[in-house]
């Protein structure tokens, strides 16, 4: 039996059903693939499942602020520095999960502190954090000025 999960179950230009499976989980909603065409009152379509609903994804999308909450894969991270103002930087970096995609996380100076006693498994909410452009393939989020820690 197939995973039903991976498929989407569309009414295509020509009013017939069509079935397309997702390409890629970071392609846009024009870039997937079909698989196959199904004339109305098919007997394929009574073999479908119906699709359950995921919690969405955000898109991580280079340059926006998004909203995120997970489960953190592994314990952060410290660092800290002096930059050429001779002013005190620091940083915190871990890895989550959102909804199912594991997401790099590096959060800086004040926000150090909250995350100090965090540990793998626990969750954490994080509001308008900075999109980064993806380092092997896993999406960054970086702490911005307006970022919130909860």
């Amino acid at each position: 039996m197939q995973d039903l999960r991976k498929y989407e179950l569309i009414t295509c230009f020509n009013g017939e059903q069509c079935i397309y499976e997702k390409c890629d989980m970071f392609a846009k909603a024009s870039q997937m693939c079909k698989i196959e065409l199904l004339k109305k009152q098919s007997p394929i379509r009574e073999s479908l499942a119906p699709i359950e609903e995921e919690t969405s994804t955000p898109e991580f999308n280079v340059g926006t602020y998004i909203d995120v909450e997970g489960e953190v894969l592994n314990p952060p991270f410290f660092k800290e520095g002096n930059r050429k103002d001779g002013t005190l930087w620091r940083n915190a970096g871990f890895e989550m999960n959102v909804n199912g995609t594991k997401v790099r996380v590096t959060l800086w100076d004040d926000f150090v502190d909250e995350v100090k006693d965090l540990a793998m498994g626990d969750t954490i909410k994080l509001a308008n954090v900075n999109v980064k452009p993806p380092y092997k393939d896993v999406p960054q989020l970086n702490s911005a000025k307006y970022t919130k820690v909860n």
